[in-house]
């Protein structure tokens, strides 16, 4: 499974935070882009690829324990998931990749 993640944010270290390598055995991240604007705003776009036989659940916790650990004291921060929109939260980024899997097997 693979989720496209990007995140908008004020802080301009956050992409030095959000490192690019193993999350998790079977669970990796990509940097796709990088774009700076001169407003003082990051644009980052991340690719997470779970491997097969991992479980989804498993995985889904991982994944947002992770963005949150990342993501949760950086002011002015936004997140998406194969472009929706969601909370840094970890139960709400946990429930989107779920809801997201169930999706790609319904659809």
């Amino acid at each position: 499974m693979k989720l496209d993640i990007s995140i908008r944010s004020s802080d301009l270290n956050v992409g030095k935070e959000v490192a690019i390598g193993q999350i998790a055995d079977g669970i990796t991240i990509e940097r796709k882009m990088i774009l700076r604007e001169a407003i003082g705003v990051s644009f980052l776009d991340y690719v997470i690829r779970i491997g097969e036989g991992i479980a989804i659940q498993v995985a889904a916790t991982l994944i947002a324990k992770y963005l949150y650990d990342k993501l949760k004291d950086r002011k002015d921060t936004n997140l998406t998931i194969n472009y929706k929109s969601v909370e840094i939260n970890a139960e709400k980024i946990e429930q989107l990749i779920i809801n997201i899997e169930k999706e790609n097997k319904d659809g």
